[in-house]
């Protein structure tokens, strides 16, 4: 897996495998990410349509050990999926298969490049790659919002405990209804070309844009790039800058070792999701992903509008516009020297938020008011010469671009509020919902995280995360329980209730592969994985908040003394501390007194 050291390593190693002058880069259009996982004793057999956007001389797949794992309440965390077997050919000619690669063992946790096959495929041809998975429990992707059709008539899918060919012929049977597919992440080669990694949300992946035809081509971005370059189209649904930070490693590594070029659709579920009511907030986070391409060109998007409607989108006069902050957001967009336009195209008027219509077809551009259907991704594609202008137009990312540490500049996608009355320490704690923070640091994956937490209620629905790096996360469950999740994707859910209305010190510490968790200073749940994925290694991306989102994500609370530490500072029983650190703690990465502003102070880990 490629470290996340925030600086262009992957490119550097990229261009050596290249041969001289040549980096290895994406070569194709139609692959896909994946977000969900088959289950153990299943096999599969998948013929996948791509389409060559360069002069093929050699190519290579690279397959996932993870997904993106779309549970309620953790979007997009990268969950390892185990190691599984794959074997691989090309069918340039119909009817002949070249094998690529033989029984690859795909490493659980990270991205595994598979054998080079030295083949001529002229730019404009669409061939098939054909997947064979003959065991481990293995992600495919198969759109998570409608499950539309997702494959072309002569693609196929077929994913079952029994009756799967092992080699490809003819025409293998599809049972899944063309709505899944799996296969590499990224087909790469020698190239001198341009290649874009296309990141978003479900717009990017197309959700709603049933039109499924031979090119492979759907959602905003990839109907505009698909037919002159090759592209890795890393929408998941659900995601937002803020999640894609904090547990996008592998996804990282993808876009900077084999593309050139990085277009940023991620925005609206900011708002969507998270409720976010700042929209400069939001668009502080937004600027947090591009510094993770040195080297790269990139370009950011507008994003299209959300409302509902009383005449199912037949009118513009009958839409009730729902996210009026994503217009301030698209203002700063607009600021920019270069950007894409994806909001003009199926607006009604400039920046209002509704849907473009003609008066009298029902559901003409969208349906649900969030989504484009067919004609509202065709009038976005409509204007792919000007998407492809700002492509070519991106600016490089600027060495040293990504924060050094920021604990005294984090960003709140939601004004946070104070209670001056009830803190645990100094003069106030961050108190109520809504609040929304998120830094990055630099330095290794924390080993310990710990905050005071007072909350009266359990969640409604799933949880609260209190305070998390990535995947690894303190949290507070619906039953009122403390717990954590771990960078496996398992909850760990303790028996010590702390929604009594009362302060609780939490504290998880990491060492080697266990998890501890503490409250007041005693274990209260454990857990041991085979083992870590490493989260933004050289760069950590952390946050903390009361209500990271709506309702359901349960209630507001209460948190004071946030501190991350880069050592297991808890081994056994403690008492708790008495009083607030000072900042000059040893292995102290940052603290937040959280007295009466967002302003931190970093640790000797850090300035020293």
């Amino acid at each position: 897996m490629t470290p996340d050291l925030g600086f262009d390593i992957p490119d550097i190693a990229t261009l050596l495998q290249g041969g001289p002058g040549l980096p290895v880069l994406q070569l194709t259009n139609g692959v896909l990410l994946p977000q969900s996982q088959i289950g153990a004793g299943n096999t599969g057999m998948c013929r996948r349509a791509v389409t060559a956007r360069v002069n093929i001389t050699s190519l290579k797949f690279v397959f996932p050990g993870w997904y993106c794992s779309q549970s309620s309440g953790f979007l997009n965390q990268e969950t390892a999926s185990g190691n599984y077997t794959v074997s691989t050919w090309v069918e340039v000619s119909a009817g002949t298969y070249v094998a690529v690669d033989t029984n690859l063992t795909v490493v659980s946790g990270g991205n595994t490049v598979g054998s080079t096959l030295s083949i001529s495929i002229p730019s404009g041809t669409r061939f098939f790659v054909w997947t064979y998975i003959s065991s481990g429990q293995f992600p495919y992707y198969t759109d998570a919002v409608l499950s539309n059709s997702v494959l072309w008539t002569d693609e196929y899918c077929n994913i079952n405990t029994s009756g799967v060919a092992t080699a490809p012929s003819g025409s293998p049977v599809d049972n899944g209804n063309r709505k899944r597919v799996f296969g590499p992440v990224a087909i790469v080669g020698p190239s001198s070309g341009i290649a874009v990694a296309l990141i978003g949300d479900s717009r990017t992946v197309g959700t709603n844009d049933t039109a499924v035809d031979s090119s492979s081509d759907r959602g905003n971005l990839a109907r505009s790039v698909g037919p002159t370059y090759p592209y890795i189209n890393m929408g998941i649904g659900g995601d937002d800058p803020s999640m894609w930070i904090a547990a996008g490693v592998n996804r990282r590594a993808l876009a900077r070792s084999y593309c050139t070029h990085v277009v940023d659709e991620l925005g609206i579920n900011l708002f969507n999701n998270r409720n976010m009511t700042n929209a400069n907030g939001a668009w502080a986070f937004k600027q947090r992903v591009g510094p993770f391409f040195t080297g790269k060109k990139y370009v950011m998007t507008t994003l299209e509008p959300k409302d509902s409607s009383t005449d199912s989108f037949t009118t513009a006069a009958n839409q009730t516009v729902l996210l009026p902050e994503s217009a301030n957001f698209n203002t700063n967009a607009r600021g920019l020297s270069n950007f894409i336009e994806l909001r003009v195209p199926v607006e009604d008027q400039g920046n209002l938020g509704k849907w473009i219509t003609d008066g009298v077809t029902a559901g003409l551009n969208t349906t649900d008011g969030l989504h484009p259907v067919n004609h509202g991704y065709a009038l976005q594609a409509a204007t792919s010469t000007a998407v492809l202008a700002a492509i070519t137009g991106a600016g490089v990312v600027a060495a040293n671009s990504q924060p050094v540490a920021d604990a005294t500049g984090l960003t709140a996608g939601n004004a946070p509020t104070y209670d001056t009355s009830t803190q645990k320490f100094g003069t106030g704690c961050l108190s109520g919902g809504g609040a929304y923070v998120l830094g990055i640091f630099s330095g290794s994956l924390p080993k310990t995280m710990e905050c005071w937490y007072k909350g009266t209620v359990a969640g409604s629905g799933n949880n609260i995360r209190i305070i998390a790096s990535g995947a690894t996360q303190i949290c507070v469950y619906a039953s009122g329980f403390a717990g954590f999740r771990d960078t496996g994707g398992n909850n760990n859910i303790s028996s010590t209730v702390v929604t009594d209305g009362n302060w609780h010190h939490l504290a998880l510490t990491v060492s080697g592969t266990t998890y501890n968790l503490w409250v007041d200073g005693v274990v209260a749940a454990t857990r041991a994985l085979a083992s870590v994925i490493a989260e933004n290694v050289g760069v950590f991306a952390f946050r903390f908040d009361t209500n990271i989102s709506s309702p359901t994500m349960g209630p507001a609370c209460s948190i004071d003394e946030v501190a991350i530490w880069n050592t297991e500072r808890y081994t056994g029983t403690f008492s708790p501390p008495g009083s607030p650190y000072v900042g000059n703690e040893s292995g102290l990465m940052a603290l937040w007194h959280l007295d009466s502003s967002l302003a931190g102070i970093l640790g000797p880990v850090l300035t020293t």
